[in-house]
């Protein structure tokens, strides 16, 4: 099964966010819940992806915190551990090899 891998990014970089933020309801093949969150949040995929690696970016465009997967299969949900992070609004971006996917959280 395939699971995150938490890393922890250079506080100096820093991400311009310009893409259309799409609604975290399924429509683009993920599911991100619960929205808002305050410890973790699931992400689920309605395909196999791999790999995966998701960037959690402040409003600032820094990457606060980062995983990745070596395997996502369908309808599997993938844990991501918030703990920590300051209450705010927050984008998650998923990229893989031929997909990437922008939305947006509200961490409480």
């Amino acid at each position: 099964m395939g699971r995150f891998l938490q890393i922890i990014p250079d506080p100096a970089c820093v991400v311009n966010i310009d893409e259309v933020i799409e609604i975290l309801d399924g429509q683009n093949g993920f599911f991100a819940f619960p929205n808002p969150v305050r410890e973790s949040l699931w992400l689920r995929s309605q395909e196999n992806r791999a790999p995966a690696q998701v960037d959690m970016i402040n409003a600032q465009g820094q990457i606060v915190r980062r995983w990745q997967s070596d395997q996502w299969y369908q309808d599997e949900s993938l844990g991501l551990d918030l703990v920590g992070i300051p209450m705010g609004v927050y984008f998650l971006r998923v990229l893989g090899a031929d997909y990437q996917w922008t939305g947006k959280i509200m961490k409480q």
